[in-house]
């Protein structure tokens, strides 16, 4: 099927970065660490825009969690812009 579509007029096959632009850039995944009297827990979180706005949407995901949720005393974030565990 997918060979079927490739040979079709007008029909070019995308690589990562185009993709992402299709997506609307958001491609940048982030690293949450929360910690709270509970311990701490880790996610990733893909959709963040690319570059240092994916950095500056992560903090105020951090700054919303601490807002509405007891249980989270402290939130850090990685982002990939940043490189992971710089």
């Amino acid at each position: 099927m997918l060979t079927k579509i490739l040979e079709l007029k007008g029909i070019t096959v995308l690589n990562k970065q185009e993709q992402r632009n299709v997506k609307g850039g958001l491609s940048q995944s982030c690293r949450f660490t929360l910690i709270g009297p509970g311990g701490t827990t880790t996610h990733e979180l893909p959709g963040f825009s690319d570059g240092m706005s994916g950095s500056s949407e992560a903090r105020e995901v951090c700054n919303g969690v601490i807002d509405i949720d007891d249980t989270v005393d402290r939130c850090f974030y990685d982002c990939e812009y940043d490189g992971f565990g710089q």
